[in-house]
């Protein structure tokens, strides 16, 4: 009944997804994604394009010569210019989707924010949980130019939306991931990490590292965000005076209306990521308590989640929280900025 009904739905949201107009907004005529694959051996990352991305989709092969206990599949936006359009035709996105059996609402979540969503698979014999598939978003913002007190705030932000799927076998201990227009920065630091072999080890081996390293360093350049807002904010209301001109004073409002406004978007961002760590939560907590994979030894499991538990998860959840305060105090300054500073008295009466 489950399976009929995700089929029901995949059929709906790809034929949303894949309307002409939709797939002109959304996706390429060519493919191109980084491919990273880890075993207990050895590890491997390739740049994939077109026929070759389709092949090792549809043909079923991997990068090693053992069967890769993580995989994760990396493909970004066209450009910098445009966010919302991914490097994946219609035809491999399709074949991605049926290689790894992903869940409907990864189709769904391309085109519109969702929230989290996850899908288990049970054993029929055992009745136990065989198969979690789990996919979150985050929202990544960053400035156009250095901000200082002279530059007008509508230049700052640049935004884009990251999707994460993830599957994990229970049996095996497997793991698959595919994300959406992951920042290059990230991207390139995580598989590099992982390449090495005690981190390959680690990632192997701890089921939720991954998460929380893609949470940490959204969280650091979170952190970067709002200190860079702080400075010319504080520029602006140190440089609070007695206005010469009314087009100086409307200058002035204006500024700390484009910050307020901007900043009820970030505000909204930080809502989104509290959300999806909630929900990393949830499975860890579900991985945590199921029965270890055939690869680790039962008595090893318990203490591998006492080494690295969700307490990552939930620090970087209190700090996102810590910002999200940060960043309504700064909208709420905003406000007050916009209505201080004065005009001449003549200015004032003409007014």
């Amino acid at each position: 009944m489950a399976k009929s009904l995700d089929s029901l739905l995949a059929g709906r949201y790809r034929d949303i997804l894949l309307q002409p107009d939709q797939e002109s907004q959304y996706l390429s005529s060519a493919s191109e994604a980084e491919v990273f694959e880890a075993g207990w051996a050895a590890s491997k990352r390739q740049i994939m394009r077109d026929g070759a991305l389709d092949s090792y989709l549809k043909e079923r092969v991997n990068l090693l010569a053992e069967e890769p206990q993580f995989r994760a599949i990396f493909i970004s936006n066209v450009s910098k210019d445009n966010t919302d359009k991914l490097q994946i035709s219609r035809t491999t996105l399709l074949l991605l989707s049926d290689r790894f059996r992903i869940c409907s609402k990864f189709a769904g979540m391309i085109q519109m924010q969702m929230c989290p969503s996850r899908e288990l698979e049970y054993d029929t014999k055992t009745n136990k949980i065989s198969r979690i598939q789990y996919l979150y978003s985050a929202i990544d913002r960053e400035f156009t130019s250095t901000p200082t007190a002279s530059v007008t705030v509508e230049r700052f932000l640049e935004c884009q939306r990251s999707i994460a799927w993830t599957s994990r076998d229970m049996h095996t201990g497997s793991t698959t991931m595919v994300v959406l227009r992951c920042p290059a920065q990230t991207q390139k630091q995580l598989v590099d990490a992982f390449s090495e072999v005690e981190h390959r080890r680690h990632l192997l081996r701890y089921p939720m590292i991954i998460h929380a390293c893609f949470a940490e360093d959204i969280f650091v350049r979170s952190m970067e965000f709002s200190r860079e807002i702080a400075a010319p904010m504080y520029g602006w209301e140190t440089g609070l005076r007695r206005f010469n001109t009314s087009n100086e004073y409307t200058e002035h409002a204006q500024r700390f209306m484009r910050m307020g406004r901007q900043m009820g978007n970030v505000n909204i961002d930080y809502d989104i990521y509290l959300v999806s760590l909630k929900f990393l939560e949830e499975i860890f907590d579900l991985i945590k308590n199921a029965d270890p994979p055939a690869s680790v030894k039962a008595e090893d499991w318990k203490l591998l989640h006492q080494e690295f538990g969700g307490g990552n998860l939930r620090e970087v959840y209190e700090n996102i929280n810590l910002l999200r305060t940060y960043g309504h105090l700064y909208q709420q300054r905003g406000v007050i900025g916009n209505n201080e500073g004065s005009l001449p008295e003549e200015s004032s009466k003409r007014i």
